[in-house]
């Protein structure tokens, strides 16, 4: 058996598009939401595993409790330890694997998961509401100055990173944001 990471961007977390989309097209067996604050709050915890599918398993984490979970993971007896923790936006899971989605709210969540070893090959970038400082780049889609350093910090490491708000739409590649939005 094999772990298939899907990670996604969304600052919303678990909500519609999450738990019925792209439920749907990953198939996962576990959700896992990775943030400090969420983490740090009861409440949002509780919250959150019930938005969930009952019978999705929902874990939340802070960034160094998911960066140790995922390495027990692969530690596990039921993992190869030379299998690649990654999951291809074309792939689907098989009987053959386990598939995690992993959430985080943003870019830099993201960058510190990978530094710290959950190692994934695609990013997926869903939902980031405009803030202070901010800069509408796609649909829903806006980016600070701090993500941007993160996505391109990711891509310099080889990940890919991809805006796709649901499975059903085309995905548009960090580098073509980037081309059409000069001044980021």
């Amino acid at each position: 058996m094999t772990p298939a990471l899907w990670v996604r961007i969304d600052d919303r977390l678990l909500h519609g598009q999450v738990t019925v989309a792209w439920r749907q097209h990953l198939l996962p067996e576990e959700i896992w939401i990775v943030d400090d604050m969420v983490r740090a709050d009861p409440f949002l915890v509780d919250v959150l595993r019930m938005a969930a599918p009952a019978d999705v398993t929902v874990r939340v984490y802070s960034v160094q409790e998911a960066i140790s979970a995922w390495s027990a993971l692969l530690r596990s007896p039921i993992f190869h330890s030379s299998d690649l923790p990654a999951f291809q936006p074309s792939d689907l899971p098989t009987s053959q694997s386990l598939c995690l989605l992993l959430l985080v709210k943003n870019p830099q969540t993201a960058l510190a998961l990978f530094d710290g070893d959950v190692l994934f090959s695609h990013l997926n970038v869903g939902n980031i509401a405009p803030g202070p400082g901010s800069r509408r780049v796609f649909r829903t889609i806006s980016l600070t100055p701090e993500h941007v350093a993160a996505l391109d910090a990711l891509t310099q490491r080889g990940v890919t990173v991809a805006f796709q708000l649901i499975p059903d739409d085309p995905q548009i590649d960090w580098q073509t944001v980037r081309q059409r939005h000069p001044n980021l």
